[in-house]
C-alpha cells in the first residue's frame, strides 16, 4: 500500500516538474486583487480571476449601510476556456455602482461553477463619507412678494435645519429645525410672518451635521 502511495506522489511530482501548468490547473479558482475606488457618488470595483476553468457565473453583491442582507448587483457570464494558457491568465473584471448615502458598504464577489454551486468568494469593505445627505432647490417664485416655496430633498435620515439670512449674515428666519426621514419636502417662506424684513437679496441655507448648501432668493416689493 505504501508503495502505491509513493508511486502516486512520485508521478505527481514528475508531472509538476515537467509541466508547471499542471500545478496551476489544480489550484482553486482564485479571486485576486479585489479593490474599490470612490469617485464622487460612485464606487468602482475591480478584481481579477485566476484560472477560469469550470467557472460559469460571477456575481457582484452588495450589503448596504444598516442592512445585513446581500443584494445582487450584477451577474457576469464567463466565457468557456479550453487551453491551459488561458486558464493561467488573470482575467480583469470591473463594475461601477452609484451610492446615495454615507456609511459602510460591503461588496462580495462570488464565483459559481457549471452547476451554479459556489466555488469561491471574496469581500471588501468601503467607507463612504463624502456624500451630501440633502439636495436644496431654487425657491419658486423668485423674485417673490410676499411668499415663496423652498423645495428640498433628504437622501438619508438625519437632523437638518433650513434658515434664512440677510446679506450681512444675520439670521432672519428658521424654517426647519428637526429630524427628517428620506423624502422630498417643501417649506413656505412668507415675509409677513417675520419683522424687520425689507426688500432685497436673502440667502437660505440647508444644513446637516456633515454638509450644507446655500442658495439666493430676492424679495421684491
Amino acid at each position: 500500500m505504501k508503495k502505491i502511495i509513493l508511486n502516486i506522489l512520485f508521478a505527481v511530482i514528475v508531472a509538476a516538474l515537467s509541466n508547471p501548468s499542471f500545478l496551476i490547473a489544480q489550484q482553486n479558482n482564485e479571486i485576486s486583487e479585489l479593490t474599490a475606488q470612490i469617485v464622487n457618488d460612485k464606487i468602482n470595483i475591480v478584481w481579477n480571476i485566476v484560472n477560469q476553468e469550470k467557472i460559469n457565473l460571477i456575481h457582484v453583491e452588495i450589503k448596504r449601510p444598516g442592512n445585513n442582507n446581500w443584494e445582487l448587483l450584477k451577474r457576469f457570464k464567463v466565457k468557456k476556456v479550453t487551453s491551459n494558457d488561458n486558464q493561467q491568465k488573470a482575467v480583469n473584471y470591473s463594475y461601477q455602482t452609484k451610492v446615495k448615502e454615507n456609511g459602510v458598504y460591503y461588496f462580495r464577489i462570488v464565483i459559481l461553477d457549471e452547476s451554479n454551486l459556489e466555488i469561491n468568494t471574496k469581500e471588501i469593505k468601503v467607507g463612504v463619507t463624502n456624500l451630501s445627505n440633502t439636495k436644496l432647490y431654487q425657491n419658486n417664485p423668485n423674485p417673490f412678494n410676499p411668499s415663496t416655496t423652498i423645495p428640498y430633498e433628504v437622501l438619508s435620515p438625519g437632523f437638518i435645519s433650513l434658515k434664512v439670512y440677510n446679506l450681512a449674515g444675520k439670521e432672519v428666519a428658521i424654517l426647519v429645525d428637526e429630524f427628517k426621514q428620506p423624502g422630498k419636502y417643501s417649506v413656505r417662506f412668507d415675509v409677513n410672518d417675520y419683522v424687520d424684513i425689507s426688500s432685497g437679496i436673502y440667502l437660505y441655507k440647508l444644513q446637516t451635521p456633515t454638509s450644507s448648501d446655500i442658495k439666493k432668493m430676492i424679495f421684491a416689493k
